[in-house]
């Protein structure tokens, strides 16, 4: 098993070190070889890095999480870091919290329910609303509703729908960057994300605007901020943030090629994760030694389990408490 942690690594030696480990190569010649003006394929053979060969029988990254919650970490050691369908659809707190005001959602029938009545989340680009509601039993309710046919509503409902299926209740992550960083990512510094989305469907539905959402989650008793970290395993993370250090064939065409692969094995999914997994580490570690930085998210595969017992706390505070950095 071999940890990498681009938290730890504080200079360009960490990281030559890092990358001198992980690929078995000598430390001196990294440091002699990787500048500003590196090349790359003239550094994977000099440094005879095979992209195809597993280094380690597991390679696990660190990452870093930040959440709210008021029972001390009480669900999370115990149920362990779930992804968003599970918190919204099993007993947490956040399900718990919803529910106090009339929500809840059925991510698995794409269901968003108030008040005891039934909306269809949808994309807006993709579905036929109507026969969205006729699926939902709720197709009367579309129609004395003119509310329900606003475009900013559709595009409510949409966000909703993109988080929850377009990005899979993924679990996002960050896996590089100082506190600093962390902390200015403010969207989860009070409260967790997906209120705010739920408060925009929900202020088309009902006569008193529901602004309060994220407020009242902060304001509760106990609710504390936490940096939790934890490793998981590389091949446990989606193709989107392995593929980070690219976003066309084209950019790593004559990477490809040098280890055999085509254009059509890339667009019909033949190449060996291995590959990029090893691309991946190596374009990150080479961004560490020459800028000092890594790719800094991550996004979990929804069906990863993350054990609470393994998770470590970075930071803990009253979510209404200042810091260095506020």
């Amino acid at each position: 098993m071999f940890v990498l942690n681009f938290f730890e690594m504080k200079n360009s030696m960490d990281a030559a070190k890092g990358l001198a480990n992980y690929f078995d190569v000598d430390i001196e010649s990294v440091l002699n070889r990787i500048d500003k003006n590196y090349n790359l394929i003239d550094l994977i053979e000099d440094l005879k890095i095979e992209l195809n060969y597993t280094y380690h029988p597991e390679t696990l990254l660190t990452c870093r999480h930040a959440t709210t919650t008021n029972d001390n970490l009480y669900s999370i050691r115990n149920k362990g870091l779930l992804n968003l369908k599970r918190m919204l659809e099993e007993e947490t707190t956040l399900s718990t919290f919803l529910f106090s005001y009339g929500i809840s959602i059925n991510v698995s029938e794409k269901k968003f329910i108030y008040k005891n009545q039934v909306f269809p989340i949808y994309s807006y680009r993709k579905n036929n609303i109507e026969e969205e509601y006729k699926r939902c039993n709720s197709y009367d309710l579309y129609e004395t509703n003119p509310t329900l046919k606003d475009d900013y509503y559709h595009k409510a409902m949409d966000l909703l729908y993109l988080k929850l299926y377009y990005d899979d209740c993924e679990t996002e992550v960050f896996l590089d960057g100082d506190l600093k960083k962390i902390y200015d990512y403010d969207s989860v510094r009070y409260s967790p994300e997906i209120l705010n989305t739920i408060e925009n469907i929900v202020k088309y539905l009902d006569n008193v605007p529901l602004f309060y959402l994220q407020d009242s989650w902060a304001k509760k008793e106990n609710c504390k901020y936490y940096i939790l970290e934890f490793d998981v395993p590389i091949d446990c993370f989606v193709n989107s943030t392995i593929h980070s250090t690219f976003d066309r064939f084209w950019e790593i065409s004559d990477i490809a090629e040098l280890f055999g692969y085509t254009e059509w094995q890339y667009e019909d999914g033949l190449i060996d994760n291995t590959f990029f997994n090893n691309l991946f580490i190596l374009k990150n570690l080479i961004s560490k030694i020459i800028e000092d930085y890594a790719h800094t998210f991550g996004q979990i595969a929804s069906s990863t389990i993350i054990d609470g017992h393994k998770i470590g706390t970075i930071i803990e505070h009253d979510v209404k408490e200042k810091t260095l950095y506020d």
